[in-house]
């Protein structure tokens, strides 16, 4: 039987961005968001656009928006005031650096292995014969959400959808193909395939995919092979929003990807992503961090231009059904304590927030707390609904050592964070990212439990209904109505 060979260690900064096309500096050309008035469509804005000085580049008509290219600097002054716009924004770079002007890392440990070494396919006195995964002992995580008592009662997802807006899943994957709708994914990045794989070629395996990470932690199969996710069997898909290549995307992918969920049948959203934008107005970087030539004013009424595109986009898909479920950020930061600032889309309507949990030194004391608050964790009343495994390196354990749990071996720093898929293996990630994905599962558990079909409004009722209540007694700033509980929600 092989060991894990362990890559190293390594910390990634994932400055994952949200937003339009990138600034060419030798034209300047910006990209702006048009919105409409009520039920102006924006074919009926269209010739005024044009003759603002803007080339229509493609529409969101279900939540009228039109996406526009545009070189005149007094575009969005002379756009605002043809009749039927409602107001104009720049396509703006949400970064997924959630923190209150902190950039979202991400910490990343690397444990690689060839899907053929042949301990793969053994699967040695399993808990019980829904753990047969061989990488099943390295997954605090499901034991913190009771998530294979959950199984044991006969409910893993299969009738609910769950589509994962993130930077593409590596559709190949042996822990991800088995339940990801191939059909159904779609980029919406420019030039770059759903596979992550294909979209950089030549890089040699494994290599940290955000959204593959994400992706495995709601649904890796049950498949005696790898990992296993919350809801083994839940169909996921892929609709890549953020560039794996440049490390963002902007707030028009992120608008058509949510739209284009509702539209096919999405039962849940999941967003690890988002941005801090200024009530009062704030500078901008543009997509060429450290380049103050790419910095742009963004105005007050710009910045509220830019929620009510976010507010009109979520709550489409609310109606439409799904249940969205997004990061609270990695930031350390009160939510409460910065009434200039807003987390979006955390503390946007229509969107539960999740914060994260993490044990310490687990790979010494497998009865330890795992619902410490992870170090890292955006907090406060206005922001979190719910909480989850998100997964903490302690850095009191440097220079790490290799230990063993169960049939996983690897540096004991890394096992307090979550392990699961990414393209040609498997790492150890922290951050709120891997605490929503969390929450997602245990929605589609709900969900598929009630016939694969449920009011948004109805399935928060029953997360919050069936979390545990750890912190301060009821709601309360870090933890929110309470860790969730995939037993208890599906009991």
């Amino acid at each position: 039987m092989r060991q894990i060979t362990i890559l190293g260690f390594a910390t990634i900064c994932l400055a994952l961005l949200l937003s339009g096309t990138a600034a060419d500096p030798a034209t300047t050309t910006r990209s702006y968001l048009v919105l409409t008035e009520g039920s102006v469509t924006p074919a009926e804005v269209a010739d005024g656009v044009a003759r603002a000085g803007g080339t229509i580049v493609r529409t969101i008509p279900q939540i009228g928006v039109l996406v526009v290219s545009t070189t005149d600097t007094r575009f969005a002054e002379r756009a605002s005031t043809v009749a039927g716009v409602e107001a104009v924004t720049p396509n703006l770079p949400v970064r997924s650096a959630l923190g209150i002007g902190t950039d979202e890392t991400l910490d990343s440990i690397g444990a690689s292995y060839s899907f053929e070494d042949e301990w793969m396919a053994q699967a040695v006195n399993p808990p019980n014969p829904a753990e047969d995964d061989p990488l099943f002992d390295a997954q605090w995580n499901l034991d913190a959400v009771d998530a294979p008592e959950a199984w044991d009662t006969g409910e893993r997802g299969a009738d609910a959808r769950v589509f994962i807006l993130d930077t593409g899943i590596a559709v190949n994957h042996p822990d991800l193909a088995p339940n990801l709708n191939l059909a159904l994914c779609k980029s919406f990045v420019p030039g770059e395939p759903v596979d992550p794989v294909l979209t950089q070629p030549g890089r040699p395996l494994p290599f940290f995919n955000h959204g593959s990470h994400v992706a495995g932690i709601i649904a890796a199969a049950d498949n005696a092979f790898g990992t296993i996710g919350v809801a083994p069997e839940t169909e996921i898909v892929a609709v890549k929003v953020l560039s794996s290549v440049l490390g963002f995307g902007w707030t028009d992918w992120i608008a058509d990807g949510i739209v284009y969920a509702a539209d096919n049948g999405a039962d849940v959203i999941n967003m690890s992503l988002g941005g801090v934008v200024r009530h009062r107005g704030y500078l901008e970087n543009m997509g060429t961090p450290g380049d103050p030539s790419d910095d742009i004013w963004v105005s007050a009424n710009e910045v509220a231009a830019d929620l009510n595109l976010w507010k009109r986009a979520l709550q489409y898909a609310n109606k439409k059904g799904v249940t969205i479920v997004v990061s609270a950020g990695n930031g350390f930061t009160d939510a409460n304590q910065d009434q200039d600032a807003i987390i979006v889309p955390a503390q946007l309507p229509y969107v539960i927030s999740i914060s994260a949990t993490a044990p310490v030194r687990w790979a010494y004391d497998q009865t330890t707390n795992l619902d410490e608050k992870a170090p890292y964790s955006n907090f406060g009343p206005s922001l979190v609904d719910l909480s989850a495994p998100g997964g903490a390196f302690d850095r009191t354990l440097l220079p790490w050592t290799l230990v063993s749990v169960g049939r996983v071996t690897g540096p004991d720093i890394a096992f307090d964070g979550v392990f699961n898929a990414s393209p040609g293996g498997w790492f150890w990630v922290s951050g709120t990212s891997m605490s929503a994905p969390h929450v997602s599962a245990v929605a589609a558990l709900i969900i598929s439990k009630n016939g694969g079909s449920m009011k948004p409004s109805r399935v928060y009722a029953a997360l919050k209904a069936s979390a545990d209540d750890i912190g301060s007694s009821g709601r309360d700033g870090f933890y929110g109505h309470g860790r969730v509980n995939a037993y208890e929600a599906v009991r």
